[in-house]
């Protein structure tokens, strides 16, 4: 049990900071999910999209990435990224994606390690 809990908070950071990366160019829309603890919504994913109502296209889809990769309640669509993300946002979420799949692996060795 002790040990799932260790995974449970380094995976939360570990999102945490793949939102980071995803959000690298829009402060406001980190502050707009996440209350001051970082590992924890302001609000419920339904509301933190609803109150995003007046955001650009652009910035609506980054909240909605950055719900499915805290939670998986954004539903972003694979083709709105390519449709609606300009270049550089759409790098910063590959970079975000690249940095899970890195701490993934990372994780699943380290606690094969402690688990033996």
């Amino acid at each position: 049990m002790f040990m799932t809990e260790i995974r449970k908070l380094i995976l939360s950071d570990w999102r945490y900071q793949a939102i980071t990366l995803v959000l690298k160019k829009h402060d406001k829309l980190k502050d707009h999910c996440f209350s001051n603890q970082k590992t924890e919504l302001r609000q419920s994913p339904h509301k933190i999209l609803e109150s995003a109502a007046g955001y650009s296209t652009g910035e609506r889809l980054l909240l909605k990435i950055a719900l499915d990769i805290f939670d998986g309640s954004g539903n972003a669509k694979v083709k709105d990224l390519l449709e609606i993300l300009d270049a550089q946002n759409f790098v910063n979420v590959l970079d975000g994606f690249n940095y899970l799949a890195q701490s993934k692996l990372i994780s699943e060795e380290r606690f094969k390690q402690f688990s033996q």
